[in-house]
Parts: structure tokens; sequence; C-alpha cells
């Protein structure tokens, strides 16, 4: 997870989450292993004793707290205990990541927010794969798929390399035939890239006091607080190497272009000056 995801999940927490600093929030990190020398997003919740962060991951590792079986069935986690999912430079390496978006919406409680950062840039980093990067029209269409309310969703363009796309989602309060609606289509998701036979039922009773302390909000509007914070702007050694290489390259281009084509000018007229002299001889 690179600095400027950080960044990104930091705002969220910062627009969306402050508000509840006292309120017992149960958050869960999706894909959430560090890697050595790498800065985690559990730093971001660890100052409020009433948060309780879990990190979630297919392996064990730095920053891991619960390993699940299953990539795209989570049996570990009860449906509706949830209030917060976070994930970030996680999706692009998952190769059904609309399953993976339906069981974030299983484990969400009704209101339960989702911060979801994704590139829409930058080289293939395959651990183990690397499948997608997303646009804002692919993060509304996994709020659309989850008929989810779609609070913001965004791209930082100025955040080179990975131009990170994000989006924020809020879980609607749903009735029972509505949960009973999701169930069958997150089930139905789950069959088609099972490897094993999945049992369904017939029906689902939607049991009390599985909505979130977060109450309906309205977007928070992360993008204009990550442009007014400097976010993004590439400050620091990165950004410096990054301005002087493209100041280089504009230098360089400057001085040589002007030659290259004095001297390809050059080259045509000699070579055609030796062909009218090779026809000449030929003619002799």
């Amino acid at each position: 997870m690179h600095n400027d995801s950080y960044q990104l999940m930091s705002a969220f927490v910062k627009c969306y989450l402050e508000r509840y600093s006292s309120d017992p929030i149960q958050i869960l990190d999706i894909g959430s292993r560090g890697l050595l020398g790498q800065r985690t997003y559990r730093d971001l919740f660890a100052e409020h004793d009433s948060w309780n962060y879990i990190g979630l991951d297919l392996e064990v590792g730095r920053n891991v707290d619960l390993c699940v079986s299953d990539p795209y069935d989570w049996v570990e986690i009860q449906d509706n205990s949830i209030d917060v999912v976070i994930s970030g430079q996680a999706l692009e390496h998952v190769p059904f990541p609309w399953v993976t978006m339906f069981e974030i919406g299983r484990v969400l409680r009704d209101s339960g927010l989702a911060c979801i950062i994704a590139p829409s840039a930058g080289p293939e980093h395959r651990f183990p794969q690397d499948c997608w990067r997303f646009y804002p029209d692919g993060m509304t269409a996994f709020a659309d798929f989850l008929r989810f309310r779609e609070l913001e969703v965004w791209t930082n363009w100025k955040m080179r390399p990975w131009c990170d796309s994000v989006l924020v989602l809020q879980k609607p309060v749903m009735s029972i035939d509505e949960a009973a609606s999701f169930r069958r289509r997150n089930q139905l998701l789950k069959a088609v890239v099972a490897t094993e036979p999945i049992l369904n039922t017939s029906y689902i009773v939607k049991q009390p006091n599985q909505i979130s302390v977060i109450g309906l909000l309205e977007s928070a509007r992360m993008k204009e607080y990550v442009a007014g914070s400097g976010y993004g702007s590439n400050k620091g050694i990165i950004g410096w190497l990054d301005k002087t290489r493209r100041q280089a390259k504009t230098t360089l281009w400057s001085t040589a272009g002007p030659i290259i084509k004095v001297t390809q000018r050059t080259l045509s007229r000699i070579f055609r000056c030796f062909a009218s002299l090779r026809s000449g001889a030929g003619r002799q």
C-alpha cells in the first residue's frame, strides 16, 4: 500500500468517521496484509479506543487478524456485523471483484459505509496476480450492482503513477424482502465462481440490532478535502524527481529537436544527391 493510498484513506476517516469517534465501530480492512517497511491503515484507527480494527486477508502475515478460507465466501464473518469496510490497493488483484463487493455488502450493517481505493493506472504488480484498473464509471457500476447509495466516486489523476480511484458507498436500510433479494443474488454470484456446490437457503429472517450507529449520510466531498490539503501534489523527493524528469525531457527536446530536424533534412538531401548520381552513371 503506497503513501498516496494511505493519505486518501486518512481523508476518508477525517471526512466520514470523525463524527463517530466515541461510538463503538467495527472496521474491516480487506486485503490488509502489509509488506515489510510499508504503513498499514491500522494506524488511522488505533487512536480511537471505541473503534475495533480487523485486518482480513487470505494469508497469515503482518497486520492480518483474520484469514478467510475462501476469497469469495467469508464464512468467518457474520452477516450485518461490520460498520465500516475499507480496502485499498487490493481489488485490482481480485479476479472476480464484483463477487468480493457483494461479500462487502453482506457483512456491512444497514447504513454501514465502505471506502474502496484502487488504481486506475500504473505498472503491472502481481500479488500474486494483477487483473484490473478502475475508472470512476467502474466504481459507480459496483454501487449500482449492489444497489447501494453512492456517496462519492472520483479519480485523483495527480497521484501518479497509480492515479487512484475512490468509491464511498453506504448500505441502505433494507426491508426483509430487500435483504432476501440481496442474499439470493449474492448466492448466485458465489455459485458461479464456487469450486463446490452451494446450498441455497429458501428464506432469510432479518435479525434485530443489525443497523449501524452510522446515520444517513450525504457526500462529505473527500475530493475537495484532498485537493485543499495538498495530497497528491507530488511533494517531497518523489515529486521533485518527477518534476526534474519532466523538465529534463522538455529541455532535451527543445535543445536537440531542431538539431535532429536539421540533421534529418541534410541526410535526406545527401541521399537524394547519391541517388541522382547513381542514376546518371547508369545512363552513361
